[in-house]
């Protein structure tokens, strides 16, 4: 099957500053454009959007061979992995594919979902005073895996862009359905941050982890785990899907208060 994706680079200053759109099938560049923005921070930002849009756009346009590599979710949309489309991705879906997917290839004291995760990472971030969007972000910062699974980061290692590849167009489409591109290029760090705590916490908690006889994690170097340990009850996934809708219902409802505020 085609492979079809796009990039967006940076322009040097001497040439005009702003972004370069590169239209991309099968790894070749077919197409783009310029979008020129001078010095100004803001317009940067204007160039960088006009060229997302218009590379969704493009990748919206290509044709899909759904004949063999297609997929279905739980609420019936079909979908093609590395080729999703923002318009199938949906919350409800998320929500349930996550909470059925087992963290850390299944080697845990129980099944700990990427649901679960999620909504650690986001208590994370409330004990870090973060802002509702920035909680939201982190809520979703592991959505796209509803689409493509959880890999565990070793076996990304080993597949290399391939994996990479597919991994980056689903997180950019699920963006994309929930206009959180910006939001989350803001909070990306913390998120990131956030993210690493959690992963030590549940190294600590979840896992058969000795650092005296096991190999160390490069990863968690100088990262401190979360206080409050996680909890080995294991609930039904149901739970976990509608703990995960709940969350995603009040921190959206919590940015568009703020949104309203701003404007």
């Amino acid at each position: 099957m085609t492979r079809y994706r796009y990039e967006i680079v940076p322009r040097r200053p001497e040439l005009g500053g702003g972004v370069r759109l590169r239209l991309l099938e099968d790894g070749a560049e077919v197409g783009g454009g310029v979008f020129p923005a001078g010095d100004s921070e803001a317009a940067h930002d204007i160039a960088w959007c006009d060229a997302e849009c218009e590379g969704e756009a493009w990748l919206e346009s290509r044709p899909q061979d759904v004949s063999s590599a297609h997929m279905l979710t739980w609420t019936g949309i079909d979908y093609v992995p590395g080729a999703l489309r923002a318009r199938d991705v949906r919350i409800a879906d998320i929500a349930h594919a996550l909470s059925l997917i087992c963290r850390f290839g299944g080697h845990c004291a129980g099944h700990y979902s990427v649901a679960a995760h999620s909504l650690l990472v986001v208590r994370i971030l409330e004990r870090m005073e973060a802002p509702p969007a920035a909680l939201l972000c982190g809520l979703l910062h592991d959505a796209h895996e509803a689409y493509v699974s959880d890999v565990p980061t070793p076996i990304k290692t080993m597949l290399g862009t391939a994996w990479s590849d597919l991994e980056h167009q689903a997180e950019e489409a699920v963006l994309d359905a929930f206009g959180l591109h910006s939001v989350m290029n803001d909070w990306r760090d913390l998120v990131k941050h956030a993210d690493r705590v959690a992963l030590a916490t549940e190294r600590r908690d979840l896992l058969q982890f000795d650092g005296h006889v096991n190999l160390p994690w490069p990863i968690l170097h100088g990262v401190e785990p979360f206080p409050e340990r996680q909890a080995l009850e294991w609930f039904d996934p149901r739970y976990w899907a509608e703990a995960f809708l709940r969350r995603f219902v009040q921190l959206k409802a919590a940015c568009d208060a703020r949104s309203s505020i701003t404007t």
